[in-house]
């Protein structure tokens, strides 16, 4: 491909990626000449492939980036009614970072859209309590974290 572009038989160069961070920052690196990639990347596969950290290691190495399924094929276009309540009345995507220590991108990104999806309670809890430390989980005198325990699932 790098032939290719430099005849001008090709303009940009680039990847589509179904795999790890760690492969994706290696192919990232394989060859300074790639133009571009394609990722899967949206709030609720926040670790997924190659996650919330490779776009940002695209753009440290130069690479425009093309997003797919941004919507997760619709399941985010329409968020569940329970969620949109749970988003309007914490407001703590309007405070990131949060002051109180709070991951909250990844509980209700990652935690919050499982248990909707899955139905799974015990799963959900355990995703919050075992998947992250307590100091993701906040402060728990923070109202936020409060809501959260009060009126989780």
């Amino acid at each position: 491909m790098e032939r290719l572009k430099v005849q001008g038989k090709i303009r940009f160069m680039g990847f589509s990626f179904h795999d790890s961070l760690q492969l994706f920052k290696k192919v990232v690196e394989y060859t300074p000449t790639w133009d571009f990639c394609l990722i899967q990347h949206n709030y609720l596969d926040y670790e997924y492939e190659a996650g919330v950290l490779g776009p940002k290691h695209a753009a440290a190495n130069g690479m425009g980036l093309a997003v797919m399924k941004p919507v997760r094929t619709g399941f985010l276009a329409n968020l569940p009614q329970p969620m949109r309540d749970a988003l309007a009345s914490t407001g703590c995507y309007q405070c990131i970072p949060c002051p109180h220590n709070v991951a909250i991108g990844y509980v209700f990104a990652y935690v919050y859209n499982n248990y909707i999806l899955h139905k799974n309670k015990e799963r959900a809890m355990a995703d919050y309590t075992v998947s992250m430390s307590p100091v993701q989980r906040g402060d728990p005198a923070s109202p936020c974290v409060a809501l959260f325990n009060r009126y989780a699932f």
